[in-house]
């Protein structure tokens, strides 16, 4: 739950930090407009490299929390994996146990009923 709170304010922070940028009523330094595109830049998915230069893509908080879920919905998909498993282990096990017990209720019925029919059969 707290991955849904972090990614719900970072998508708030950017649009927050979007209206910033265009809101024309507050002065704004040459140095605050510098760090509001730092924060945007780092607010948003990554920041792509130049084709000449050597850098390597950053990843900032928008990628971190995407990796944060894959790396926390990895575990919980391979125990649902292993539950069903386990589950149709255990399906296949009632089946043939219930199987087990039909046919040995059908032959006990079937003989109650012949010795049934031998014992009328006896009496007259």
């Amino acid at each position: 739950s707290t991955l849904v709170y972090f990614a719900t304010s970072l998508n708030a922070n950017s649009g927050v930090l979007n209206r910033l940028t265009r809101y024309t009523r507050l002065e704004q330094y040459p140095d605050d407009q510098e760090l509001l595109d730092d924060l945007i830049v780092e607010n948003r998915d990554y920041k792509k490299p130049k084709r000449d230069s050597f850098a390597i893509r950053q990843a900032s908080s928008l990628s971190q929390k995407e990796i944060w879920t894959i790396i926390i919905a990895s575990p919980l998909l391979a125990a649902a994996i292993m539950y069903n498993a386990h589950l149709n282990h255990y399906e296949g096990v009632m089946y043939y146990f219930m199987l087990f017990i039909s046919i040995v209720a059908l032959a006990y019925g079937i003989l109650h009923i012949y010795i049934l029919i031998i014992k009328k059969n006896q009496e007259l």
